[in-house]
């Protein structure tokens, strides 16, 4: 467990809409461990929390997240709690993992009122090996976030989400893969629904000791009902309603002993906007 105090001065700078505070240092927490029960079965919990009060306010034992209590002298909170539950974890061919994950927020440095946020996520994930040359990995997961404070943005979404990723190598210098998500969720203050489907083709091809080209199309599709009421942030993975396209290529390339070259390029098309084209180019000099 780390109990020590964070060498971080917890001075603030002034940020238009903070609040004026002098806060102590962050009194942080972090403990993770692995039980291992038959030769089949293992598990891991982690637990981490950090906690900042106004100076001269502490009170009690701040490390103990396990108590999650915030009040007006606090600055700012969280906890994150996680535990998984492996079946034949490490196996090559067939692997099963269980995963419940808790997430709390407490913000209070802001103006308008205490920010409180929550997410839960229950995970199933099945790994698969059906021959050396094509692997599949499997996700269904079941996810509540909760916003409740004072301000017009508080929500409760509630939602399931299937993951699927195939990935074949027809040859030790290529791969090739594709994923696939759908998501559905349910905004309960404002009754607001979304669907949410996409497609992730992708490929890397290996250039024998001199470097890696790879590329990769992410199509997405969100649609909402009604379609009359807006999209709160953290629904669809906070895309926008429509069909968005991103594309990506990026290759690495040594061009001697000393010297590397990186090449990138984004296009991007969102619903309603313009496509936007990046590129990136740099080369790499080690003496």
């Amino acid at each position: 467990v780390s109990g020590q105090r964070s060498a971080v001065s917890g001075q603030r700078s002034a940020v238009s809409g903070q609040k004026e505070v002098s806060p102590s240092p962050p009194l942080p927490l972090s403990l993770s461990g692995w039980w291992k029960g038959w030769g089949w079965l293992s598990g891991e919990t982690s637990l981490e929390g950090e906690r900042k009060e106004q100076r001269g306010t502490v009170r009690g034992n701040p490390f103990n997240v396990l108590s999650f209590s915030p009040d007006s002298t606090t600055v700012r909170a969280w906890r994150r709690i996680r535990q998984d539950v492996y079946v034949l974890r490490g196996h090559r061919t067939f692997s099963i993992r269980l995963r419940y994950g808790r997430n709390d927020r407490w913000d209070n440095e802001y103006t308008g009122g205490v920010r409180r946020t929550r997410i839960v996520e229950q995970a199933l994930r099945v790994r698969s090996r059906f021959t050396k040359r094509f692997d599949s990995e499997w996700t269904c997961t079941k996810r509540d976030q909760r916003r409740a404070d004072r301000s017009l943005s508080k929500y409760r979404i509630a939602g399931w989400e299937w993951t699927g990723h195939l990935s074949y190598r027809p040859r030790s210098a290529l791969q090739t893969s594709l994923k696939g998500t759908w998501s559905r969720e349910h905004e309960r203050e404002k009754n607001v629904r979304a669907d949410r489907l996409s497609l992730k083709p992708g490929i890397s091809y290996a250039l024998r000791g001199k470097g890696r080209i790879r590329a990769y199309v992410d199509w997405t599709s969100v649609s909402s009902h009604p379609k009359d009421r807006p999209l709160i942030y953290p629904m669809a993975k906070g895309r926008r309603r429509g069909r968005t396209l991103n594309g990506n290529l990026m290759v690495d390339y040594r061009l001697g002993r000393y010297m590397t070259a990186f090449l990138s390029y984004n296009g991007r098309k969102e619903p309603g906007r313009r496509t936007i084209h990046t590129g990136r180019m740099e080369v790499k000099a080690y003496f």
